[in-house]
């Protein structure tokens, strides 16, 4: 099961995700929040894997919030502003709940973050891996691949900043590589973070700006990790 907590400002929703949270037995709500500095007390001395999180609230954003936050942690916004989606997914977001949602919608994220986790059984989110560049190895973090791209013989790991590291391997290589980190192969070419992309609609992934093909071969892959088939 998925230990969870929320942080909101206001008591009504948090009212509601723990009513949501008693409906399901993926995840358990072990502690619910109004203040930003109660939450960062309670991850000093307690472990938990998810944390539902509004964005607007005094003092500091939920954005900048995870930001500070000193461990990797699943997280999945609650918020009424939809203006916020793709900064909330270019940190490490699961999911954006745009309020008010309804239990249906609720599952479907905690379904994402069941699979998402699920990925983690091999190596941490966010686990640095090394890669051979530049005449020797690089280290790099895995929450800042924005995609990985196939390129004749190599891999373009695209990063954050516009930046990129050009790796002499194989996709299938990389792919094994990010096993265990939240990755998933979409395309013969393509490998995206999960917890980036905005949406699926159609053959196309979403991620902010970039458009990510889906090959055929991946299309059934693609609709069970995001409970979504993409329309022929």
């Amino acid at each position: 099961m998925i230990r969870a907590v929320a942080l909101d400002d206001e008591p009504l929703a948090l009212r509601l995700l723990k009513a949501f949270c008693s409906r399901t037995c993926l995840v358990s709500l072990d502690a619910a929040f109004t203040s930003p500095v109660d939450v960062m007390v309670y991850a000093g001395n307690h472990d938990f894997d998810l944390i539902f999180l509004d964005i607007q609230m005094p003092g500091i954003s939920g954005i900048d919030f995870l930001r500070q936050f000193p461990r990797p942690v699943m997280a999945i916004f609650t918020t009424a502003f939809s203006e916020f989606a793709v900064e909330g997914f270019n940190l490490r977001a699961v999911d954006y709940l745009l309020k008010p949602f309804e239990f249906d919608r609720f599952q479907q994220a905690i379904e994402r973050a069941r699979l998402y986790s699920g990925f983690g059984k091999e190596a941490r989110v966010g686990e640095d891996i090394f890669v051979k560049a530049d005449n020797g190895l690089q280290r790099i973090q895995t929450t800042q691949i924005l995609y990985v791209e196939n390129v004749a013989n190599y891999v373009k790991i695209h990063l954050d900043g516009a930046r990129y590291v050009l790796v002499r391997s194989s996709i299938r290589e990389m792919e094994e590589k990010l096993r265990g980190n939240g990755f998933l192969r979409v395309h013969r070419s393509y490998i995206i973070p999960v917890a980036k992309v905005v949406s699926v609609r159609g053959r196309t992934i979403y991620l902010g700006y970039m458009e990510i093909p889906v090959g055929i071969n991946f299309i059934k892959e693609v609709q069970r990790v995001f409970s979504q088939g993409p329309n022929q």
